[in-house]
């Protein structure tokens, strides 16, 4: 059963985690789905619950028959009347706790909150969807007002197709130029170059464009050929420390850098300006 591109985006880890605890619910594509979200948010996933204990389905999901959920519904309330049973019983064969043993327990110090450092990929839904209006907003106004619905409609899907890829691709390829340690930069290199095979399958159609418009898709188109290559090269680059130094990636990074600055004027990931490239022509008179 197919599923929309965001539909796994919107689920929280707790839902995503559901997909993967009950996988005779759910097609292997369904389950694998829910894993790779789970790691494109820097979270591995749990194995599968044990099976003596089923979870309650998200609510997002669809409702169980009526026989199953009243079957969940007095296994709940026997859990529920064995564990009264229990503590009871244990209560009344428990020593009464002294004073002194009571001051101990409450001089307990608290449990101290850990901060731990995370290396999820951000969420660049909001600026996507910025960056596709930002581009458009470039059109000249006479061409966009004869652009027809059909048109209009597909510039805008292979604009957030592009910015999707191009926003991921920024910001993991900037942290690594900053040295920033990501022992999961492989996994999430993978992860973004799926994104740019959305931008492939879209980008081998034709389509009747205006002059802008169709120069803005040959920049993207060119952008995301260099941005493929360079993302297969990372974790390598990385590893060796060639990163900054590899003459042919430094290349192709100038080269988006001037492909980008003709679509927006800066990054929707860092917010810095996209760098032209300056062409010096000799003339020899």
């Amino acid at each position: 059963m197919a599923v929309a591109p965001d539909y796994f985006a919107q689920k929280t880890p707790a839902e995503l985690q559901f997909f993967v605890d009950n996988p005779a619910f759910y097609e292997p594509a369904l389950l694998e789905e829910a894993r790779r979200e789970l790691r494109r948010r820097g979270l591995a996933p749990l194995p599968p619950a044990s099976a003596a204990t089923p979870a309650a389905p998200p609510e997002s999901e669809t409702e169980a028959p009526v026989g199953r959920a009243r079957w969940w519904a007095l296994l709940a309330a026997g859990a529920l009347l064995a564990g009264g049973w229990a503590w009871q019983q244990q209560r009344a064969a428990a020593p009464a706790t002294t004073p002194a043993a009571a001051t101990q327990t409450r001089k307990k110090a608290p449990p101290r909150l850990e901060t731990v450092e995370t290396n999820a990929l951000p969420d660049f839904s909001a600026a996507t969807a910025a960056s596709i209006e930002r581009q458009l907003a470039q059109v000249p106004a006479r061409e966009r007002a004869r652009l027809a619905a059909q048109p209009r409609r597909q510039y805008r899907e292979l604009s957030r197709r592009f910015w999707a890829a191009e926003t991921m691709t920024e910001y993991l390829t900037d942290r690594a130029r900053q040295g920033q340690p990501n022992p999961l930069l492989a996994e999430q290199a993978e992860l973004v170059r799926e994104a740019w095979q959305q931008w492939n399958k879209a980008a081998v159609y034709s389509y009747e464009f205006g002059p802008t418009m169709t120069a803005h898709l040959d920049h993207m188109g060119r952008v995301a050929s260099h941005q493929q290559h360079i993302l297969n090269e990372l974790p390598g680059l990385v590893t060796a420390n060639k990163l900054l130094t590899d003459p042919e990636i430094t290349k192709r990074n100038e080269e988006v850098q001037d492909l980008l600055s003709a679509l927006l004027p800066a990054s929707p990931v860092s917010g810095k300006p996209y760098r032209q490239l300056r062409r010096h022509i000799e003339v020899k008179l």
